[in-house]
């Protein structure tokens, strides 16, 4: 079975210096793509990862979609039969869930799995809910999901949170999820793909 995996990115040189690294050994063989944000628009990781997923939907057989600032410690990365939570335990929350219905940090998707919920919603900017948001669209839909234990070490980072996007963002969760989002509605324009060390990087405007 072929992994994808892909992280999300915009001027995190330092993390990705440790995280291309350790996702090679965690996951070998599998194909690395990292996403970044290259316009000045606020960050968009839902969005992100779509457009990954549309980039190498051809590529692959499941899907890793983690964030660039969690290492791997102990984590089973294999195929997903269900949609699956991979950060249980990150040492940002104490090695711990920090709420229960939590579903970010790094999860793994077969197509089918992606494409029957559409996706993540394109429309969560900056910090906040995305991930929620993707796990209700699972639970609405009567999709059970699976939590594997996964141990991860949360790399330091500035968490600058814009109030009114959060709130924003907590408003469109509330809400029900219009018909023009997800993978099928997901504007965007590849501006440059290049081929590093051990992965692919692939440049978006939004």
């Amino acid at each position: 079975m072929q992994a994808i995996v892909l992280t999300t990115y915009r001027n995190r040189e330092a993390h990705l210096k440790e995280w291309v690294p350790a996702m090679r050994i965690a996951v070998p063989g599998a194909k690395i793509y990292v996403i970044e944000q290259a316009d000045d628009k606020s960050f968009n990781r839902g969005k992100l990862f779509n457009v990954g997923f549309l980039h190498t939907e051809q590529l692959g057989d499941y899907w890793i979609m983690q964030d660039v600032d969690l290492l791997p410690l102990s984590v089973d990365y294999s195929y997903p039969d269900k949609p699956t939570h991979l950060a249980t335990h990150a040492s940002q929350f104490g090695y711990k869930m920090p709420f229960d219905k939590y579903f970010g940090g790094c999860n793994a998707f077969t197509r089918e799995q992606f494409r029957a919920v559409n996706g993540f919603s394109n429309h969560f900017r900056g910090w906040g809910a995305e991930d929620c948001e993707l796990l209700k669209q699972f639970e609405d839909k009567g999709i059970e999901i699976q939590r594997r234990p996964g141990r991860f070490k949360s790399l330091p980072h500035k968490r600058v949170v814009d109030k009114t996007e959060y709130s924003q963002n907590l408003e469109i969760f509330k809400g029900q999820r219009p018909e023009q989002d997800g993978l099928d509605h997901c504007d965007h324009e590849i501006i440059g793909e290049e081929q590093k060390e051990g992965y692919t990087l692939v440049k978006v405007h939004l």
